[in-house]
């Protein structure tokens, strides 16, 4: 199934640790090289050399580590799974708990949303949604095809992101009951509706 490269070299890991550390203490605009150097117990000349592009490059590094410390998650929650209802309810519950207990995402959502919202809005979100539709397909072939599974994928990222930023009553999406209960009463039935009309 879909693998997930980890680890980083050592002293880069080292330096996005200390790098999530400084942004989730004083946030992303505040945060510096010789914050970052100073937590990771080097000079900001290493910083430059590990990362030559300075706190852009640094900050690019971090996102992609955590995209990839997130699949790697969902690679493990999703191994076993059987059935394309368990796939879906595993993978959504694993993303909405992640993100909900991301803390430094969360201390970005609650300080510095500037900063975070425009990743996850018009056409930035492309890229995101590439990523799930990459990583997820795999899994999801076997059950509804090759040609459905990446539209299924964003789909269910569709939904799990919306419902992880704005919180509803109907459904909770770190539930995995809530999600159950989503799955099967509005997912399932339009895969299902959508298999049917495009055989017929």
């Amino acid at each position: 199934m879909a693998s997930v490269e980890l680890p980083l070299p050592p002293q880069e890991a080292r330096l996005i640790d200390a790098t999530l550390a400084c942004m989730g203490r004083w946030g992303v605009a505040k945060t510096t090289l010789d914050d970052v150097a100073r937590r990771a117990g080097c000079s900001r000349a290493t910083v430059y050399r590990v990362f030559p592009g300075g706190k852009e490059s640094l900050l690019a590094a971090t996102v992609r580590s955590e995209v990839l410390r997130f699949l790697a998650t969902e690679a493990a929650a999703l191994e076993g799974c059987e059935g394309l209802e368990d796939l879906l309810v595993t993978g959504m519950v694993t993303a909405a708990r992640y993100l909900a207990g991301h803390e430094v995402l969360q201390c970005l959502l609650d300080n510095e949303p500037e900063v975070v919202l425009p990743l996850v809005a018009f056409t930035r979100m492309d890229a995101v949604y590439a990523v799930v539709r990459n990583f997820f397909a795999p899994y999801l072939a076997a059950h509804v095809g090759d040609d459905e599974a990446p539209r299924v994928a964003e789909w269910a990222a569709r939904l799990t992101l919306s419902f992880a930023l704005c919180p509803s009553q109907a459904f909770d999406v770190c539930d995995e009951q809530s999600v159950r209960r989503l799955v099967r009463g509005y997912v399932l039935p339009g895969l299902v509706s959508t298999a049917s009309t495009m055989k017929g």
